[in-house]
């Protein structure tokens, strides 16, 4: 398939710390975002626009949109492309040139992030935690839609009835309505992750809720005519993943779980109209040994073996892809007896997962695919060695 980004200067092959590197604020080299073309078979770093990050701050979540990559992040993540300094989020409308979104982004308040993305009627919606943009004019926001142009409001109220509305992590388009996969509470340890349904930009209806931890962001996708919402182990019984069609609340057989801890669902990925690949750190599914994957068949209502085979030695925190050509990033190192850096892809004539090219140096946190394109996000400077 042809890329929308098919302009690839020949300076970036190779590692990615042979592209240029202008920062004014001198702080270390931080790339965040890569980019791995097919039809070279090489990870490029994303133009000489670099991502750079306060410690401790991360760049969270990449989208295509409207065939423009997106990136969002902690309120340090700042693209540095020249002139252009822009904190949170950034998009790259041409080849390898970044570009800040209408207005920028701020906030009045410390410890303001933007997570992830979604789209509804047409729109980008970004989603995060006490975020504003001044085309909004004054408030918090936990939700916006971006139409390419111009923001506009879509759900600007933390309180969704009393639910203490904290962070938005994603959303979907189902039914016609914006739902979007909230963190509400209070005090750290009891939070819960609500599916919410905006009914105006200041209010919203519960659709469910779990219970559980909230130390890292959990998925939610749309899989058939379902929407699929990952949660925490901890006690037996406890289900990690619950869907909702519309009327009825379902639970998914069985607990993801992790032997001396708490097991997470970090990815989910609707890879068929049955088969829905689910990533994060486990090692048993409803009696099934795995490690960190399992796959989900929708017309048994059960976990089975597909595209596992040794999974992986520590946390998958991305998933890519349809049907057999599917990609993993997360924390992993390996896969079995082969190492794999960060980044996998489904062998399917060998049945197995394996290194993307050289794979990264440090955590994928998200991908996204376009084209003859696969964009990484996450903690990481180069190339594994």
């Amino acid at each position: 398939m042809a890329s929308n980004f098919d302009s690839h200067d020949a300076s970036y092959q190779g590692a990615l710390s042979e592209s240029p590197q202008t920062d004014a604020l001198a702080r270390p080299p931080f790339l965040n975002v890569a980019e791995y073309v097919f039809s070279e078979g090489v990870w490029r770093n994303v133009g000489w626009a670099l991502t750079w990050s306060e410690p401790g701050e991360l760049v969270q979540s990449c989208h295509v949109f409207g065939g423009k990559l997106y990136v969002c992040g902690d309120q340090a993540m700042r693209v540095n492309a020249g002139a252009l300094q822009t904190w949170g989020l950034a998009y790259m409308p041409t080849d390898y040139d970044w570009a800040a979104l209408a207005g920028g982004v701020f906030s009045a308040n410390d410890g303001w992030a933007l997570f992830g993305f979604g789209e509804h009627d047409g729109k980008l919606i970004v989603c995060g935690l006490d975020f504003n943009y001044p085309d909004l004019g004054v408030g918090v926001r936990w939700l916006a839609a971006w139409d390419g142009t111009a923001w506009s409001d879509i759900y600007s109220s933390g309180t969704a009835g009393g639910l203490g509305l904290t962070i938005v992590y994603g959303a979907v388009s189902y039914g016609g309505d914006l739902h979007f996969w909230a963190n509400c509470g209070s005090v750290p340890g009891s939070f819960t992750m609500r599916l919410l349904k905006a009914t105006s930009s200041s209010t919203a209806d519960i659709v469910f809720f779990m219970t559980g931890p909230a130390s890292t962001p959990n998925d939610f996708i749309l899989h058939g005519s379902r929407i699929y919402g990952a949660s925490y182990g901890g006690a037996p019984g406890l289900g990690n993943i619950k869907n909702w069609d519309g009327s009825t609340v379902r639970t998914l057989p069985g607990n993801l779980s992790l032997t001396a801890d708490d097991a997470t669902v970090n990815a989910l990925l609707s890879r068929s109209a049955n088969n829905m690949l689910v990533g994060g750190k486990f090692d048993e599914a409803n009696s099934l040994n795995v490690d960190c994957i399992v796959n989900y068949h929708q017309a048994s209502d059960s976990y089975n073996g597909d595209l596992v085979d040794d999974g992986f030695n520590d946390t998958v925190r991305a998933l890519a892809g349809s049907g057999t050509d599917v990609y993993a990033g997360g924390d992993f190192t390996a896969s079995g007896a082969r190492t794999i850096n960060h980044v996998a892809w489904w062998n399917q004539p060998a049945t197995q997962w394996e290194q993307l090219g050289a794979g990264l140096n440090g955590t994928v946190r998200d991908l996204a695919l376009n084209g003859d394109s696969l964009f990484a996000v996450g903690d990481f400077s180069d190339v594994a060695a």
